[in-house]
Formats: structure tokens, sequence, C-alpha cells
């Protein structure tokens, strides 16, 4: 049987538990890296899913997805991207904020070279 607890119970988002890269400080992240130097940036969206679903779906999922694996491997999760680009019939539809790709090419290019 699998060691994946799906759902999982909680997020990690704001907690201090050594997951996520901006609630470590200096020397934390230094001590983390030494053991695993590999860093998720989550990259969702915010959009219309309907009358069913929240804006942020996207997100949490791959969020979520990225604090299950650095808990099994170890490495170190970025806080997520929530704005990127949508399917051509979302465009429009309201709560949906849509980026141009070159300009979410280049914020994700930043943040990457940052790490």
């Amino acid at each position: 049987m699998s060691k994946w607890e799906i759902p999982p119970k909680e997020g990690h988002l704001d907690l201090a538990d050594g997951i996520y890269f901006q609630n470590m400080t200096m020397k934390e992240v230094d001590e983390r890296l030494k053991k695993c130097d590999l860093i998720i940036i989550p990259v969702g969206s915010t959009e219309c899913h309907g009358l069913h679903a929240c804006y942020g779906e996207d997100t949490f999922l791959v969020t979520r997805m990225a604090e299950a694996v650095a808990k099994k491997t170890g490495c170190t999760v970025s806080q997520p991207i929530w704005f990127g680009s949508h399917p051509y019939h979302h465009i429009g539809m309201p709560g949906t904020i849509p980026i141009e790709e070159d300009i979410f090419t280049a914020y994700v290019s930043q943040v990457i070279a940052g790490y």
C-alpha cells in the first residue's frame, strides 16, 4: 500500500516546517540545501472554473503536490505563482486573470534566476 497521504491533512504554506523556502532563515536554507538542492516552483493560474470550483483550484492542486514531493524527497518548495496563462475559452470569464505568454515567461525566468 502507498505511503502517500491523499488527500493530505493540511497544507504547509504558512508553517515553519522546513518545506517552503520563504518560511526558512538563511541558515535553515543552507542546511536543507546540503541534503537536497532541488526546489519546486508550483505554477498555477487564477481562472473561472464555473460554479462548481474555486478560482485558485489549479494553484492549490500543484502546491499540494509539491508539498507531498518535498515531504518524501527533502527538496524545497517555493511559494506558488498564482497567475499564469489560460486556454482561450477562459479568456473574458469573470475572475480569470490572464498573463501574456512573454510576460509570464520573463517572470518565471526571473524567479528561477533569483533562486
